[in-house]
């Protein structure tokens, strides 16, 4: 994973002609992100740590770090609207990867999964996308509905933390037939189209970033 990261020169210094290459220009960064959540054991992240996460950050010699802290099942921190990771135990994972990190000058990035977040779905019918015949579609939630809201409140929670910025994944539609929005039925994607209420969802995010400047990077 490569980022701009802070301004730097595009050339090389005085007198050469040369560009500086890539790994000059641009900061390397590793993304940690855990796989198989689940709570039907007392293993997946229960001996996950921010001192570990970090420790290994530095070996790699990162320079910046993306790390998942709300993914398609739990967020990582102690979320008063996602639902915590049960196997941390209370514990909050942001706040130990950010107190490692600070006095390393390491750049932490929080990771915010959008689309299929199951545990939403499955809490949530009134939430969910359907086909252009009613049916729900496994995993999609409307931007139209609540969820916006939804995901509006969870990443004001992370910005509670001093956390460098977000990636906000998984903003996709889907690959099913066209789909409409539960609260405007009318609202449906053209054949081989961006789906029309794609731009609410990003002017949701905008308006709650444009309120938090200290904020400094987003991705999509």
């Amino acid at each position: 994973m490569i980022h701009p990261g802070e301004p730097a020169p595009d050339t090389a210094p005085a007198g050469s002609a040369e560009p500086l290459p890539w790994y000059r220009r641009l900061l390397v960064g590793i993304e940690i992100g855990p796989t198989g959540a689940n709570d039907r054991d007392d293993v997946y992240m229960a001996r996950a740590t921010g001192r570990e996460f970090v420790a290994n950050l530095l070996g790699a010699r990162a320079q910046y770090a993306v790390v998942f802290m709300k993914d398609h099942d739990f967020a990582y921190y102690p979320s008063r609207v996602a639902r915590p990771c049960p196997n941390l135990g209370g514990r909050d994972l942001l706040r130990e990867c950010l107190d490692e990190a600070t006095p390393h000058d390491l750049t932490l990035i929080a990771y915010c999964q959008v689309q299929y977040d199951t545990s939403s779905w499955r809490a949530h019918p009134e939430w969910r996308m359907r086909d252009s015949d009613g049916r729900d579609i496994p995993g999609r939630l409307c931007y139209r509905s609540g969820y916006l809201g939804f995901v509006q409140a969870c990443a004001a929670e992370m910005m509670e933390y001093e956390i460098a910025g977000f990636h906000f994944d998984m903003l996709d539609f889907g690959f099913a037939p066209p789909e409409s929005a539960p609260a405007a039925p009318g609202l449906t994607r053209r054949s081989g189209g961006e789906h029309m209420d794609s731009q609410h969802l990003r002017t949701g995010v905008k308006s709650l970033i444009e309120a938090h400047p200290e904020v400094g990077e987003i991705q999509c």
